[in-house]
């Protein structure tokens, strides 16, 4: 049951972040896009850091496949946003609708793999000891 709400959780996490990168991107108001972007990717680092402190602080003796996807989860929205970050920041202008999708689509797509467990097989933590077991199509992340 326990694991059962940390997987709706970090689910839900994940899910609320790429919701955020979206609704950011998207937003007409191109002129506070890079302020909303680096409080997303803060809070994207607050999560992230908060499901490392779950898996190694209070699940050090269990399964931890779903803190490892959430972990890859986390890092992939954290770049994403990074890239909208950096592309918008150096030069003042906003990428154009298809640039977006560019980089939006493939990272919905492996974001969906990663949730589908079609990039992550399992991963256990044993005192102290962490053996993970990846698909083949794991280098695509």
């Amino acid at each position: 049951m326990q694991d059962m709400f940390f997987h709706l959780l970090f689910l839900v996490a994940t899910f609320l972040g790429a919701s955020g990168i979206l609704f950011v991107i998207w937003t007409r108001d191109t002129a506070t896009r890079t302020s909303k972007l680096f409080i997303l990717m803060l809070i994207l680092i607050f999560g992230y850091l908060i499901s490392h402190g779950i898996h190694f602080l209070l699940m050090y003796n269990k399964d931890v496949t779903i803190l490892d996807i959430s972990c890859h989860s986390f890092l992939l929205l954290i770049l994403i946003t990074m890239t909208f970050l950096s592309s918008g920041f150096s030069k003042k202008r906003t990428k154009g609708k298809i640039e977006s999708l560019l980089i939006l689509v493939p990272s919905i797509i492996i974001l969906g793999f990663l949730w589908s467990g079609r990039l992550i097989q399992w991963s256990h933590s044993h005192l102290g000891t962490f053996d993970a077991h990846y698909e083949y199509g794991y280098p695509l992340f």
